[in-house]
Parts: C-alpha cells; sequence; structure tokens
C-alpha cells in the first residue's frame, strides 16, 4: 500500500509514525510494531494507530 506523508508538528525522541487505525488493519500492523519507511534511504519507525490520521497517509513525527 503506497500512503500520503502528512508531517506531524511533535516531537518523539524516536521515529515514530502514525497510520490510520483502518489503513493498519488492512497492513496487519498493530501499536508497537516497526514498519520501515523507504524515500532515498530506510528508516525503521515505531507504529501508532488513530484516527487523527486520514485513510491513506501515513504521519510522520518531525525527527523522521
Amino acid at each position: 500500500m503506497e500512503l500520503k506523508v502528512q508531517p506531524l508538528q511533535i516531537k518523539a525522541g524516536k521515529y515514530k509514525v502514525v497510520l490510520n487505525t483502518e489503513d493498519a488493519r488492512e497492513l496487519g500492523v498493530h501499536a508497537g510494531d516497526r514498519v520501515q519507511l523507504k524515500d532515498h534511504s530506510y528508516l525503521t519507525a515505531i507504529v501508532e494507530t488513530g484516527d487523527m490520521i486520514p485513510a491513506g497517509t501515513v504521519g510522520v513525527y518531525q525527527e523522521c
């Protein structure tokens, strides 16, 4: 699944991303799981889930 990135104006102290609850369910991902993000290189981040992020989007904290 390809998702749009939504930058979040929050400092997390670690690499964290937020997935929409339904997207996470479809991907088989749960809060606390690790996922890899790919742009020019790979980054491993901890997943949070919630409905504050629209479906089809991954929220990326500033540290990413």
